[in-house]
């Protein structure tokens, strides 16, 4: 999902007259969760601003019926952060590593 630096409600046509808007894409897609990328996490606690829009996703994911996984959590305080927010999916190195498709299937079935 891209995030314009401005798009008003009350112009649904975006700068580029695409036919689309981020909002369509959002309503029209069949989405299950919305990600909360790793360049936001790194900064969560830090930037104002990242912070923000880490809010503002699990807020919007919350309002239409979506869950969210942040993706790059790296530390508790990261993580209990989000959860504060909402957030309750996370990835990251503290939680597991990455493995092959076979190794992760065979974790899988023993929890």
């Amino acid at each position: 999902m891209q995030i314009r630096r401005y798009w008003s409600s009350a112009n649904p046509q975006s700068p580029f007259k695409a036919k689309c808007t981020p909002r369509d894409y959002l309503k029209r897609f069949p989405l299950d969760q919305l990600k909360i990328g790793q360049i936001l996490v790194k900064n969560i606690l830090t930037d104002a601003k990242d912070a923000a829009i880490a809010k503002m996703v699990i807020a919007l994911a919350g309002s239409l019926g979506l869950a969210v996984i942040a993706e790059g959590v790296e530390t508790a305080q990261q993580r209990g952060f989000l959860a504060l927010q909402g957030c309750q999916m996370y990835q990251g190195y503290p939680f597991s590593k990455a493995i092959p498709l076979k190794e992760f299937e065979e974790f899988a079935t023993r929890i």
